[in-house]
């Protein structure tokens, strides 16, 4: 980490790429993401869970995108519609109030 608690511009390179990568593999298999996350979320071995998580899985994806290509770049609108999102699907009780990175 580069000092001030910053990432190195090679880190956060780096950090980008994975995390483009990541999302396209989750885009183009909604159902094996949520398989594999079954694997760590006990929950998702109910159906019921599993078809809910592929439909927020999905939403997630399309928030993701960036006229219509994928995307990690920050966008705070993106953030606003993940949040409605998730109050909507009751994944969480309130509406953050603020968006803070923890070193």
């Amino acid at each position: 980490m580069a000092s001030g608690g910053r990432l190195s511009e090679q880190t956060a390179t780096a950090l980008g790429q994975a995390l483009l990568a990541a999302e396209q593999l989750v885009a183009a298999d909604i159902s094996a993401a949520v398989e594999i996350a079954g694997e760590y979320v006990p929950t998702l071995t109910d159906a019921d869970q599993r078809a809910a998580a592929g439909k927020v899985l999905a939403a997630t994806v399309e928030l993701w995108r960036r006229d219509g290509v994928l995307s990690v770049a920050s966008d705070s609108a993106a953030f606003a519609r993940m949040s409605q999102l998730l109050l909507a699907t009751q994944v969480i009780a309130a509406e953050p109030t603020s968006l803070r990175v923890r070193a």
